[in-house]
């Protein structure tokens, strides 16, 4: 109906009426139409607001012309450089173009200028420099947000950042952070995580400790097999007693029955 007036009123539709059209075409995504009518409508007023700006960019967006629709979108952060909104589009922007390096430096820049804060943003910040392979970035932004107080400390951010610690090698860190976060966990999740660690590095007592506490805590999978790996920690650490009661606790286990069943006899036989 707008398209029909338009083509058949005697009057120069003014930029407000093309920009309507425009946004009509959007929504039912004729989107070429859209793109056509929005553009006469920002040329034909000097003074178009930002949100003209913004679906333009919409429609090239989605019309897959992303070069375009980005330059529309520096020029409006370049007219409101303090508009957290368009630095948060910018790097949405690159995320849904699937570039993870250009939307963490988008998001860092804003960053460092004082224009995000919010806790979310500090937290995408954290989780893209993982997706980017820099964890060791990752783990100091999230080390400092917390020292400064921008983000409370809880059980998924220090899990957070023990893994991120992990994964810059920072293993004796990791383990301290790690340590804290079991202890306010809502499961033995991450008490199985230490308990893996320890094993690896041959710490047999503290590695039998966690599997159990694990166990303990609940919500871990394969309980028979943590079993099973805190009796060969408590054997490998001389600890007897607690290595027959984990043993024993695993054999009944159809398929770790024989492994288990093995090292009992083997502690009857010392």
């Amino acid at each position: 109906m707008f398209e029909d007036w338009l083509a058949t009123t005697m009057q120069v539709a003014d930029s407000s009426q093309l920009f309507s059209a425009g946004y009509a075409n959007y929504m039912t995504r004729h989107l070429d139409e859209a793109e056509k009518l929005v553009e006469q409508a920002i040329s034909g007023n000097a003074a178009a607001p930002d949100s003209w700006h913004r679906l333009h960019y919409q429609v090239l967006f989605d019309l897959e012309r992303y070069s375009e629709a980005e330059l529309i979108l520096l020029d409006l952060l370049e007219r409101s450089p303090t508009d957290e909104g368009y630095w948060r589009l910018l790097a949405n922007h690159h995320l849904r173009r699937e570039d993870s390096v250009k939307a963490l430096a988008a998001l860092t820049i804003a960053q460092h200028i004082d224009i995000l804060a919010d806790t979310q943003d500090l937290l995408q910040i954290v989780s893209l420099y993982n997706v980017a392979e820099a964890p060791e970035r990752g783990a100091r932004t999230l080390e400092q947000a917390l020292a400064d107080g921008k983000l409370q400390s809880d059980f998924s951010l220090l899990r957070k950042l023990g893994d991120l610690l992990l994964l810059s090698r920072e293993k004796a860190r990791a383990i301290e952070v790690l340590q804290r976060a079991a202890a306010i966990a809502p499961d033995g999740k991450t008490h199985e995580l230490l308990a893996s660690i320890w094993f690896n590095d041959q710490e047999w007592r503290n590695a039998h400790d966690a599997y159990v506490t694990a166990i303990e805590k609940g919500g871990v999978d394969d309980v028979d097999r943590l079993y099973l790996l805190a009796g060969v920690s408590a054997m490998r650490a001389g600890m007897t007693k607690e290595a027959r009661s984990a043993l024993t606790k695993a054999s009944r286990s159809t398929a770790l029955q024989p492994q288990a069943q093995a090292m009992l006899k083997k502690l009857d036989e010392a």
